[in-house]
């Protein structure tokens, strides 16, 4: 038995929207599954440099 033109069109977009869906899927667990690399606290000296900072407004 034939299937009609309706369901064809409606089977197609299924697959297409599983096949979206799948790679969104494995994208999204690829992202978050690296390593993050933690950042250094910032030192005295480097926090004191960036708190003065002459001229950065016009006065």
């Amino acid at each position: 038995m034939p299937i009609g033109p309706r369901t064809r069109v409606l089977l197609i977009a299924t697959v297409v929207f599983a096949a979206l869906a799948a790679l969104i899927w494995y994208l999204s667990v690829a992202y978050w599954a690296q390593p993050v690399t933690p950042l250094a606290p910032p030192t005295q000296e480097g926090a004191a440099r960036e708190s003065i900072t002459p001229a950065a407004t016009p006065q």
